[in-house]
């Protein structure tokens, strides 16, 4: 008996813990494109990954890593977004109050412009700077607040900011996977279209 009791103790601890992750969890996903021959730009997509209802209503790198050559800043965000960099070294993605349908709602929000993840873009000029891919983010330097809303997307309660997240590359897809996408989808195509001939 005291046995079952242990393992009901330690399911419970566990549910509760699996559960207090997924509220407030997030995952960040960037990749790199060379646009020219000194220009580059950073894709960024934010992912909301907790079921619980929230909305992600701001987020910041700390960027005191990045060369002080890299210039020429700019950025292309989504709806109703905005960014804002600051002198102690930090880009800090917002939206305002006139657009907070435009945040990134979780999943159980009905009716939320934006689902799930957003997509953020910064382009900028190495000027004899390092490459980028020798720039790398960090959770810790990753800071995502969010908002608590009811089912109907309204706010309650105080937001709060969220260190339980993850960051990783986008991996580019693999050759031999196109390759073999394709093959099938052709296959697939000569099979149906003899039989429906």
């Amino acid at each position: 008996m005291r046995k079952l009791k242990h393992v009901v103790l330690l399911f419970l601890f566990i549910l509760m813990a699996k559960s207090t992750y997924a509220i407030n969890s997030w995952a960040l996903f960037y990749r790199i494109h060379h646009l020219s021959q000194q220009t580059y730009q950073y894709e960024f997509v934010l992912r909301n990954e907790g079921p619980a209802p929230d909305a992600i209503r701001r987020w910041s790198i700390s960027y005191s890593l990045i060369p002080e050559q890299w210039s020429n800043y700019s950025f292309l965000l989504p709806p109703g977004w905005r960014k804002r960099i600051y002198a102690s070294g930090s880009i800090s993605f917002y939206v305002p109050a006139s657009h907070r349908g435009k945040r990134i709602y979780g999943k159980d929000v009905p009716g939320a412009e934006v689902v799930g993840s957003a997509t953020f873009y910064w382009q900028f000029d190495l000027n004899g700077g390092p490459f980028p891919d020798e720039v790398s983010f960090l959770p810790e330097r990753i800071y995502v607040s969010f908002q608590p809303v009811d089912i109907f997307g309204n706010d309650y309660g105080k937001g709060y900011r969220s260190k339980l997240g993850r960051v990783a590359l986008i991996p580019e897809p693999s050759p031999v996977l196109l390759f073999g996408s394709a093959l099938f989808v052709m296959t697939t195509f000569i099979i149906l279209s003899k039989r429906f001939s």
